[in-house]
């Protein structure tokens, strides 16, 4: 018998998407699939699109008031009955083969905890690939990589399931928190081949990229009180310093630029 994987997508609003990245999931060559869409609060279309596979009990379906993504895929983690865990963001997908070829590999490696792959990038306007390489962490380098801010793409990642889940008071970059202590002492093997692709938004506001900024300074700030993470404190302390002078840099041009428009 195969392996069930469990497939969390939380969902907002992207009833444009969701069900491309439904597709995704059930198209894959590998069968032993749960489907678990967690709704967070939607107030478009979203259900309608994907009401089909609901009825048809191709998927699970659960709404929750609206409480932000850490809240809604910790909502996954818990009902989820698979032994290996994928994320997929809502307007995001796996390319068919994804499932099969990482649980083949963790079945035949039991010391490996997880496999992420290369992805590839395109712009949700035009469609065209954005060329953004994937990085291939050393094992034992991966931590250290991810403190300085190299992140590994939620959905390219399957891991096996354990008690960790995603750390409810943050809510920009909260999967790369969860990852830096999901794969803390960790093996976690890169595959080549592209196996999920991202959308790109090719106009992101200046008040998102400031989220993003902070939500990096939030995330340092929680690694500093963790004592897991004690002996690398003078790497997360130099890090926490650029991020906070990247944060303020970008908040003084951007009150420049707001004062010579008045």
């Amino acid at each position: 018998m195969n392996t069930k994987v469990s497939i969390i997508i939380p969902l907002y609003n992207a009833e444009q998407y969701i069900e491309q990245a439904v597709d995704s999931c059930l198209n894959q060559t590998y069968e032993d699939i749960e489907v678990i869409v967690i709704d967070d609060g939607s107030t478009d279309n979203s259900k309608s699109r994907i009401n089909h596979y609901i009825r048809e009990d191709k998927i699970k379906y659960v709404y929750q008031s609206n409480q932000e993504r850490s809240v809604a895929r910790n909502h996954g983690l818990n009902i989820a009955t698979g032994e290996y865990i994928n994320f997929l963001d809502s307007d995001d997908l796996l390319h068919k083969t994804k499932i099969e070829k990482q649980v083949t590999f963790l079945e035949k490696n039991k010391g490996w905890f997880a496999t992420y792959s290369a992805v590839e990038y395109f712009s949700n306007k035009t469609g065209d690939k954005i060329s953004i390489p994937t990085k291939e962490h050393n094992n034992g380098d991966l931590i250290d990589d991810l403190l300085l801010g190299n992140f590994i793409p939620i959905q390219s990642v399957l891991f096996r399931k354990n008690s960790i889940r995603f750390d409810e008071n943050i809510n920009a970059l909260e999967d790369w928190h969860y990852f830096l202590n999901t794969f803390f002492e960790k093996n976690i093997f890169f595959i080549q081949d592209t196996l999920s692709s991202v959308r790109i938004d090719v106009q992101l506001s200046n008040n998102y990229l400031q989220n993003m900024r902070w939500g990096e300074i939030q995330v340092y700030l929680k690694l500093l009180k963790d004592d897991k993470f004690k002996s690398r404190k003078p790497k997360i302390i130099k890090m926490l310093i650029l991020k906070f002078l990247r944060y303020f840099y970008s908040m003084i041009i951007k009150n420049i630029r707001k004062d010579r428009w008045y």
